[in-house]
């Protein structure tokens, strides 16, 4: 339901996994944290940045096509075949991340012997299908997911999920000396990670974003603008700069005087302190 009412707000949270983002609070109730790498979708149907946790990352991340709210629910599907089977469904904790991906692209979906639950491999084998066009909640239908034999075989009395909602049934499980409501939870360290993935996922976006301007001043892929050019185009822009701020920004990063190749241009964005995005978007005119 956490995710619902994420993917309700257009958010893909984008790296669903136990013990360090699903975590319980005080009362024992499931909460999510860390929301670093949660991608605003609202304005577009698919993102492409590869972000996650190798483990948990559904396959359409992996092959560079685009993805959407429907990688959350692969996410979840692992994440429930873990607890149930004991282990993870493609590939293992100590292998490398190359192995991981492998298995999730072209393993197939298979349970412990001993597990013998219909209801509960059906729920598994739709979260976990490799189309995401065929996967579970895929069409923005969480209904169907709670609406799942499932989660009808627990013996609870009413639905499920408003007895949770309603906070109507107690948790198996109390947090002993846990005070999530302290600042002092985070530590030091935890902030500085928070901080840093932000930073990062922050990165990629004004990479997407100088990507599809990079298309509009390089039309035919030569893969260098000449630095004039680009001076030229700032300078008819209204990125409040002026012309010797804009000489100097430029002629800081083309230090070879041999044109501005993409890297050079993304090196221009962030190392100098005008706003990136506001440059990018001037330049779209």
């Amino acid at each position: 339901m956490l995710l619902e009412a994420l993917h309700l707000a257009g958010v893909a949270y984008r790296d669903l996994k136990p013990a360090e983002n699903v975590m319980l609070d005080s009362q024992g109730y499931v909460k999510l944290v860390d929301f670093g790498l949660a991608k605003d979708m609202r304005d577009q149907s698919k993102t492409f940045t590869i972000v996650g946790t190798v483990y948990y990352m559904a396959p359409e991340i992996f092959v560079g096509r685009g993805y959407g709210l429907e990688i959350d629910f692969w996410s979840l599907g692992i994440m429930v075949y873990e607890m149930v089977c004991g282990r993870l469904p493609f590939g293992n904790e100590s292998a490398e991340e190359d192995d991981i991906i492998a298995a999730v692209l072209e393993e197939t979906l298979a349970f412990p012997p001993k597990y013998n639950d219909n209801a509960g491999k059906n729920l598994m084998e739709r979260l976990l299908c490799k189309d995401p066009a065929e996967r579970m909640g895929s069409h923005d239908s969480w209904q169907e997911v709670k609406e799942h034999k499932f989660f009808k075989m627990t013996g609870s009395k009413g639905d499920l999920f408003t007895q949770i909602l309603g906070r109507e049934m107690n948790p198996p499980l109390m947090p002993e000396g846990e005070e999530y409501s302290k600042e002092a939870y985070l530590s030091p360290g935890r902030s500085r990670r928070d901080i840093e993935e932000f930073a990062d996922e922050e990165k990629l976006k004004l990479q997407e974003h100088a990507k599809a301007v990079w298309k509009k001043l390089d039309p035919n892929g030569q893969g260098v603008v000449q630095t004039e050019e680009l001076v030229l185009l700032l300078a008819q822009t209204d990125c409040d700069l002026n012309r010797n701020q804009i000489d100097a920004l430029v002629e800081a990063v083309d230090t070879k005087a041999d044109g501005i190749t993409f890297k050079t241009f993304c090196a221009f964005l962030e190392q100098s302190d005008l706003d990136a995005h506001a440059v990018l978007r001037a330049l779209e005119g």
